[in-house]
């Protein structure tokens, strides 16, 4: 199935984009000032942010579309979706409540935020308007105003963490090897869960070695996906009342393992993530 633009949604996300412009250019002193966005209401993000969907369908197509972060904690949900790691639907709110494992962001292993999925509308128009709409202007680490909202923990004020993505291989929380779920890749298409700065809440410790983990209310999107699992050991049905974590790159999965031992997902550089790995 195509995803089909939305000339309505998109362009009164521009013209808001364009206004937050303005602003910020007209009060450059606002920039060592307290963050803007705290001081508002969180408001969802259900705009087309690309011409492939909106914020929760969670699209990316260009490197610089992975805005680098190197504070605060954040969850991952990139292997979420089958029994170990359960997305569960929850078709009544719309949302998949996924299990995903808590890690701290370095600037050796940054937590990374796709811009198009940035779900809090006003730190979404903040970002683009200094960013650029794909992130081509905010290629540094930290240098996104989305970062600042995320290790200060106003990103949303309500919950306990934000799920973003990183590289970091995860241990499911019944897996008592300690064996690790790392990047793989499978292209599928209907329903999924959309976890990019998706509220998380609680925390449990469990695994083989403490690893702690919390539950992430992500909202559900419908059409072409990825999920971030390769092998015949699964496929594009995550089981009874599940869904997976996942994203979508319309040019699909790497051909073959970028460099390194855990390879990017489509459209990232193998480079970003600072890893030496």
């Amino acid at each position: 199935m195509s995803r089909q633009l939305h000339p309505r949604h998109l362009c009164a996300l521009f013209v808001l984009a364009a206004v937050a412009a303005v602003a910020l250019a007209a009060t450059p002193a606002l920039a060592d000032e307290a963050l803007r966005c705290d001081q508002e209401p969180y408001v969802q993000n259900v705009y087309w942010t690309t011409q492939y969907g909106p914020a929760q369908a969670d699209v990316h197509t260009e490197p610089e579309n992975f805005l680098k972060c190197s504070r605060g904690e954040y969850a991952l949900c990139y292997y979420s979706g089958a029994p170990g790691m359960n997305c569960e639907v929850d078709e009544v709110t719309g949302t998949a409540n996924c299990w995903c494992q808590i890690f701290t962001a370095t600037e050796e292993k940054p937590q990374m935020v796709t811009i198009a999925a940035i779900q809090n509308t006003c730190v979404y128009i903040e970002t683009i308007a200094k960013c650029g709409v794909n992130g081509e202007k905010c290629t540094d680490m930290d240098s996104a105003p989305v970062c600042d909202y995320l290790a200060a923990g106003t990103f949303n004020p309500t919950t306990d963490l934000i799920s973003t993505f990183s590289a970091q291989p995860v241990t499911s929380p019944e897996d008592r090897s300690g064996g690790h779920y790392e990047f793989g890749c499978t292209e599928c298409e209907g329903l999924y869960a959309g976890c990019m700065t998706a509220p998380c809440y609680g925390r449990t410790q469990s695994g083989k070695s403490g690893e702690t983990y919390t539950q992430c209310q992500c909202p559900l999107a419908n059409g072409p996906y990825q999920y971030g699992r390769g092998g015949s050991e699964w496929s594009c049905d995550a089981g009874d009342g599940l869904t997976w974590s996942a994203a979508y790159d319309p040019a699909g999965c790497p051909a073959k393992p970028t460099a390194g031992n855990i390879p990017a997902p489509a459209g990232m550089d193998s480079s970003a993530d600072g890893s030496s790995e």
